[in-house]
């Protein structure tokens, strides 16, 4: 779908990220998130449409989303996505109406029943994203340490027979179609175990195992359950340990080159991302709050936390302090997940009937 056409069709659309949480400065970038519905054929024919995330189309309806970072989601999409508790999602249901540009009766039908979207999983997906943002910032402070003790530091990138690869390394598309096997058969075996199922809906294992390479100690059971000879295993630890290392040298030369400069200066003063930072306080704060029955609050003025934020992402927080409240809100959020009185999984049955309603007199079928 074409911009104009998408823009035509939305119900909702608001701004979003650090101007919504009320953390911006003068300088931040205006962004935005909307839900559209599409044509009948996207819904029941072979076209397909899940979101439009390019605004450099000068034929539009919001000259304000022009080349900006936004995004608009098929309905279907994003009410898959809230299902899954995403942080990005989630918010957009619960903005004060001020920030929205566009709210319809459709997209207040949506609110309407923004509770049944909520679930334990904000535990895992809050949890996840800010463990994400933390790992960011730990991973720039070890390149920024180390670049200034040796500036040669990945100035090569790492070599394939410094890894045991005499031979060629396995293609991405052969590791991950292994490892989709591999996580085939551990899905198979967890129909066996209550808990492994439970555990399968809760974590992207499926994810991990593509992100991470297989520890060493658990190589002898992959070869055992997939019947795989010495010789592959061995392939394909050695190939998976360059391909960790290459991903990483590849992300220290992108971290060098494109990061921006304002950042740049701040992280070479304090030593550490701000704004990675930042998101990840929020996040976890957040976290905390629905688990706890609050709702989701985007705006961080309401929660009394904007200003310590805004400190953070202006790296007047020492990195010590800023971890040892990362540590903090971690243990806060365990609590939180204990005593929660959110279901475990959202109302799907709910969520699915609003859904059909609103797609249906929106397109008078």
């Amino acid at each position: 779908m074409k911009r104009l056409e998408v823009e035509t069709r939305t119900i909702l659309l608001a701004l979003t990220g650090s101007r919504l949480y009320r953390v911006h400065n003068e300088n931040s970038d205006y962004d935005y998130k909307g839900i559209c519905i599409p044509t009948l054929p996207y819904f029941i024919g072979t076209q397909n449409f899940e979101q439009l995330d390019s605004f450099s189309d000068p034929n539009c309806l919001y000259s304000a989303l022009t080349d900006t970072d936004s995004n608009i989601y098929n309905i279907k999409k994003f009410c898959h996505l809230a299902t899954l508790n995403n942080p990005n999602i989630l918010e957009l249901l619960w903005i004060d109406r001020s920030d929205y540009l566009i709210l319809t009766r459709f997209g207040e039908s949506l609110i309407e029943i923004r509770d049944a979207f909520l679930s334990q999983k904000v535990f895992y997906s809050y949890s996840g994203y800010a463990h994400a943002q933390i790992k960011k910032v730990q991973t720039h402070r070890k390149w920024l340490l180390r670049y200034k003790e040796d500036p040669d530091f990945f100035s090569l990138p790492p070599n394939p027979k410094d890894y045991g690869l005499e031979e060629n390394p396995l293609r991405k598309e052969q590791l991950n179609a292994f490892l989709e096997f591999l996580y085939i058969l551990i899905k198979d075996a967890s129909q066996y175990s209550e808990v492994a199922t439970e555990l399968l809906t809760q974590v992207d294992y499926k994810g991990l195992l593509k992100q991470y390479p297989l520890a060493e100690e658990l190589l002898p059971a992959v070869q055992y359950y997939t019947r795989s000879t010495n010789e592959f295993i061995t392939l394909l630890h050695n190939t998976q340990t360059y391909r960790q290392a290459l991903q990483e040298y590849e992300a220290f030369q992108s971290w060098r080159k494109n990061r921006n400069s304002k950042r740049a200066e701040i992280e070479e003063k304090v030593g550490y991302d701000s704004k990675h930072s930042g998101h990840c306080y929020r996040l976890l704060k957040s976290g905390i709050e629905i688990l706890n029955g609050e709702g989701v609050i985007p705006n961080r003025e309401i929660t009394g936390d904007a200003q310590f934020i805004r400190q953070i992402r202006n790296g007047e927080v020492p990195y010590d302090t800023l971890i040892a409240e990362v540590s903090k809100l971690e243990q806060e959020m365990e609590s939180a997940m204990k005593n929660t009185k959110l279901p475990k999984y959202p109302d799907q049955k709910l969520i699915e009937e609003k859904q059909i309603e609103i797609i249906k007199e929106y397109l008078n079928f």
